[in-house]
């Protein structure tokens, strides 16, 4: 069998991958309050888990993801907002309800 050498870093279909999921899983952690809770301290997935009232070995999958994303860091077992190197991160396009309060959501990292 003759196997052509692939010469692509896949460097643009992973930007377009990244592109269509992320803004997806940073609605769902904002749905969840998880950027809330770990705003609070930092904690393993177990205590995450039991405060969002999620499955464990999804919180600990959809954790590991935000982690790729460079929004959350993992020490250990703990996992913590992760510091950004912008001054400030807006998500969404179009305003959510934060949890039902009428108040629109602005996801803000300050770095000091």
């Amino acid at each position: 069998m003759n196997i052509p050498e692939i010469e692509s870093n896949f460097r643009e279909m992973d930007d377009i991958l990244c592109a269509g999921y992320a803004p997806n899983v940073i609605s769902t952690a904002m749905e969840l309050g998880l950027f809330d809770v770990l705003f609070e301290k930092p904690m393993d997935t177990r205590t995450l888990s039991d405060r969002l009232g999620t499955v464990y070995e999804i919180t600990e999958a959809f954790a590991n993801v935000l982690v790729a994303l460079n929004l959350l860091a993992k020490d250990g077992a703990d996992y913590s907002l992760a510091p950004c190197r912008y001054s400030e991160i807006a998500v969404g396009i179009t305003p959510h309800e934060h949890r039902g309060s009428g108040t629109p959501i602005k996801l803000a990292f300050i770095t000091e």
